[in-house]
């Protein structure tokens, strides 16, 4: 009974892409202004969107903590032999959008979140 259930855990974790089967990368863009933090995070999105062909991309998804809009965008990755050179096209990525945007000091990048 229980070898089925984590069967079954896998494989709903597949089909919706989770890890183990997918690895993600969690960016979250924090700012007093809720508003400019959505359109930063939609922007932001529409670049890595871009990348390598395009990634798959979820959110972005509001996390409000104490009165500071927080936005988190989360980016899957295939497993794959590039999945190390994709997380450094993403850090790329934001280190010129925050550049190109001047909104530096307001997004941090976590690889493989827990």
């Amino acid at each position: 009974a229980q070898e089925t259930f984590f069967s079954g855990l896998l494989q709903e974790r597949q089909e919706f892409g989770y890890p183990p089967f997918v690895r993600l990368v969690d960016i979250t863009l924090s700012d007093r202004n809720p508003a400019r933090a959505s359109e930063m995070a939609e922007k932001l999105k529409e670049r890595i969107c871009r990348l390598n062909g395009g990634f798959t991309v979820k959110g972005p998804y509001s996390l409000d903590y104490q009165d500071n809009g927080k936005h988190l965008l989360r980016i899957a990755f295939p497993k794959d032999r590039n999945l190390s050179r994709n997380k450094l096209s993403v850090r790329d990525a934001v280190l010129k959008f925050e550049e190109t945007e001047k909104y530096q000091g307001h997004i941090t990048i976590d690889a493989d979140p827990a």
